[in-house]
């Protein structure tokens, strides 16, 4: 045995001689480099995987992340859904990562020059908190040092973001896969690859609470979450004072270095938003014109600053970076902006009006609505000082703060803000001039045409084939309208349930239908009675309470069966139209 055994390791001896010892065998190193260490729920991090000394035909990257603190990312800062990714999403940045850039060399992709025969396109699972990426190439590449990958997260929940490299006893990892990041080395052309464990290391990451969105219940009312006001108001990056013109007009052109200086803030701090204040010298201008060149809105973009809004004595005038630049081409140069005294703004590229702005009017009433052109825009929210809305058209915006004249809801009900921003946009009305009744059930019907009003969808040629509807009764074009446009779809025995109360889990579902993503603003809630949810409304319930629309009581409960009330209503609509 001893003999059969030296000639053994006397022969594996000779063949490994033979082959040049110019690879790193275990003296690979993979590391985790963060964006930053401490974050706010709703910023967005980049992870930068870099490599060093590593020469290999195969390489497996799992990384693990704890998905009710941060959750992988588009370049929008959207949350990516949990599926195995292509080569084309990730092109386009909506896999949450990028293309890897060189540090040193020639640029090494995924799929670029060195991994050219890929196994595996990129798994991300958000929900088990996992990103996967497994490569293999058809001969050994020698990577000296650079960057492999970049994920991007966003902060969802406060707490230890816990971004590392997977271990097979971690949640969601596939136990067939190797701990940590490996990479295979094969020795020769005839033999299999030897597999190497790369030294690792990463960062922290801490998140902590935002700026709060109102959620919560007061006087008991609905814990319906979402809604209105809470936000803490406009909180600026830069501040700076120019001169006013003698025309009484102010102009302010956008510097390369106030967004340098600025940049970092602006995703720490400001919910990836460039802030700027503009004091107007201590006298209120009549007009204020804003020069964004369209090189620093690349780079903003490029930072993951996804808006950038000035802060002027006639109110905020801003633009979403990544709206711009879908107007613009290598030739583009500048993009201004215009608010005038009466409230009119307006926004151009290189003198070609384009729409998209962002504006925000001042108030101190968290019900009140703007309207343009005699009708009310139905998407806004209030942050305490300012009414904020995408002003789709250029022109003149009005702010109406009109009180509530009903009996039942009085300024002191806590529903009071959320019922007077409807009843002003015409989404809502009273039972009576004089009652609204608050606390009185919603049937599904009534709910169907709260989310018709409130998402635009009211269609007059409409149909539907729900047996228990009458084309002649008041609510079939709404149900119609919210049937085609998949917002509703009915029962398994095929009626609507016409008449029939809805309830909390019902509205969660019709709510969750309402838009094709949703923003995580909240860490997943474990809701006291979670197992009473059914199963077919579990995802939606828990994809709007992230999204803050739809919380749960002060108990801990969600009571999913229990009916909803209209004033429950009224907040969960006006939750959904702050989504935007």
């Amino acid at each position: 045995m001893k003999k059969t055994l030296s000639v053994l390791l006397g022969l594996f001896l000779l063949l490994t001689a033979a082959v040049p010892r110019y690879y790193a065998e275990e003296g690979g190193t993979a590391t985790i480099t963060l964006s930053r260490n401490t974050a706010r729920v709703g910023d967005v991090i980049e992870a930068v995987i870099t490599l060093e000394n590593i020469y290999a035909v195969n390489l497996a990257a799992p990384v693990r992340f704890d998905p009710n603190v941060v959750k992988l990312a588009d370049a929008n800062g959207e949350i990516v859904k949990s599926e195995v990714k292509t080569i084309a999403q990730v092109e386009n940045g909506g896999a949450g990562l990028m293309r890897g850039q060189a540090v040193s060399g020639d640029p090494r992709f995924w799929n670029g020059a060195v991994f050219t025969n890929g196994t595996y396109y990129p798994f991300a699972d958000n929900d088990g908190g996992l990103y996967r990426l497994v490569f293999s190439n058809t001969d050994n590449k020698a990577i000296a040092k650079e960057t492999l990958i970049t994920l991007r997260f966003k902060a969802v929940g406060e707490g230890d973001a816990d971004i590392r490299f997977a271990v097979r006893t971690d949640r969601a990892y596939d136990s067939q896969y190797p701990d940590g990041f490996c990479y295979e080395t094969r020795l020769s052309e005839h033999e299999s690859p030897s597999r190497y464990t790369a030294r690792v290391s990463a960062q922290t990451l801490t998140v902590s609470g935002g700026g709060g969105d109102g959620g919560g219940n007061s006087g008991g009312g609905g814990g319906s979450g979402g809604g209105g006001g809470g936000r803490g108001g406009f909180t600026p990056t830069a501040a700076i004072t120019p001169e006013a013109a003698a025309s009484g007009a102010v102009t302010y052109t956008l510097t390369s270095q106030i967004v340098t200086d600025n940049l970092a803030r602006a995703a720490d701090e400001t919910g990836n938003s460039l802030n700027i204040s503009i004091d107007g010298g201590g006298a209120a201008a009549g007009r204020y014109v804003i020069q964004i060149p369209i090189a620093e809105v690349r780079r903003m973009l490029d930072a993951f600053v996804l808006s950038a809004v000035f802060e002027t004595p006639l109110g905020l005038i801003g633009i979403r970076n990544g709206g711009v630049l879908a107007h613009a081409n290598e030739e583009s140069n500048m993009v201004t902006l215009t608010i005038e005294g009466n409230a009119r703004c307006g926004v151009d590229l290189d003198g070609t009006e384009i729409h998209g702005a962002i504006l925000g009017m001042k108030s101190a009433d968290g019900g009140a609505a703007a309207f343009f052109g005699g009708e009310p825009v139905l998407q806004s929210r209030f942050d305490g000082a300012y009414l904020i809305f995408d002003a789709a058209q250029s022109g003149g915006y009005t702010l109406v703060t009109d009180a509530l004249t009903f009996a039942d809801v009085t300024a002191e009900h806590w529903a009071y803000p959320y019922i007077q921003s409807l009843v002003l946009k015409r989404i809502l009305s009273g039972m009576t001039e004089e009652e609204f009744a608050p606390d009185t059930a919603v049937t599904r019907e009534q709910f169907a045409k709260m989310l018709v009003i409130a998402l635009g969808l009211y269609d007059e040629a409409a149909a539907c084939d729900f047996p228990d509807t009458e084309a002649d009764a008041w609510y079939y074009r709404y149900v119609a309208a919210a049937a085609e446009a998949g917002v509703i779809t009915g029962y398994d025995d095929g009626v609507f349930g016409t008449g029939r109360w809805i309830t909390r889990q019902e509205i969660a579902v019709m709510v969750s239908r309402a838009r094709a993503r949703f923003p995580v603003v909240k860490a997943a809630a474990a809701f006291t009675d979670g197992a009473e949810i059914g199963a077919w409304a579990a995802g939606a319930v828990r994809t709007v309470q992230q999204a803050g629309i739809i919380g749960g009581f002060e108990d801990g409960s969600f009571r999913p069966l229990e009916h909803a009330t209209r004033a429950q209503a009224a907040r969960i609509i006006c939750g959904l139209l702050e989504v935007f």
